[in-house]
């Protein structure tokens, strides 16, 4: 349902969910959602994602061509985790990343 909102806010850069215990499926919702969009900073940071949930948000993440900022800590990621998130973001020009 946040998902159908935010294509709404078309000129947004920065987007902060942190804390907001979405789980995977809520954070896949939204990176869907996101797909296209100018966002520059993104902060999922305690979202309860896990390592199954970067498997599902990848694929997405890497479609994010102006991400430069991505907070992904405190999600009980591990490094099954972390390596399809490192495969997406590759392609990207990050500049800052925090997987904790």
């Amino acid at each position: 349902m946040i998902g159908t909102h935010l294509k709404k806010f078309k000129h947004l850069t920065e987007l902060c969910l942190a804390d907001n215990k979405l789980g995977r499926l809520g954070v896949k919702e939204i990176m869907e959602a996101l797909v296209g969009s100018n966002i520059v900073k993104l902060d999922l940071s305690r979202n309860n994602i896990g390592r199954k949930g970067c498997k599902l948000i990848s694929p997405a993440l890497k479609l994010l061509k102006h991400l430069e900022e991505f907070n992904i800590a405190y999600n009980s990621i591990n490094k099954e985790g972390v390596i399809p998130i490192m495969e997406a973001l590759s392609e990207l020009r990050i500049k800052t990343l925090n997987v904790r």
